[in-house]
C-alpha cells in the first residue's frame, strides 16, 4: 500500500494511529488500579504528549530502526527525505524529518 499513497498522506494516517496507539497505552496503564478513580484528562495528556512530540517519535524511531525490514526502512528514509514545506513548531528538523518518517511507517 505504501508504493500507492505519498508519504506525507502515509505520515498524516500515521501520526493519527499513533496517538490513538499511545493515548490507548497511556489509558490502559492509568486504570490498571482496582478501585482507583478514573485519572483525570490533564492526568493522561502529560502521560502522552512526552511520547507523541516529534522529539519522542524520533526517539521510538531510533528504538526501533535496528529490527526494521528493508521495505520498512525505504518506508521510513523515504518520508524522512521529503521536502518540508513548513517551519515545525516547537521541534527541530532533525526529530521532526524523523518523527515523519515514525508516521509514515
Amino acid at each position: 500500500m505504501s508504493d500507492r499513497l505519498g508519504t506525507a498522506l502515509l505520515a498524516y494516517i500515521g501520526d493519527a494511529v499513533f496517538g490513538l496507539f499511545v493515548r490507548t497505552l497511556a489509558l490502559d496503564r492509568l486504570c490498571r488500579t482496582p478501585g482507583a478513580a478514573p485519572p483525570r484528562v490533564e492526568t493522561v495528556h502529560r502521560e502522552v504528549e512526552q511520547v507523541v512530540t516529534a522529539e519522542g517519535q524520533a526517539r521510538v524511531l531510533g528504538a526501533l530502526l535496528p529490527v526494521l525490514t528493508e521495505e520498512e526502512q525505504d518506508v521510513v528514509r523515504r518520508a524522512r527525505n521529503a521536502r518540508v514545506r513548513h517551519r515545525p513548531r516547537g521541534s527541530n528538523y532533525r526529530a521532526y524529518r524523523r518523527s515523519t518518517g515514525l508516521e509514515a511507517l
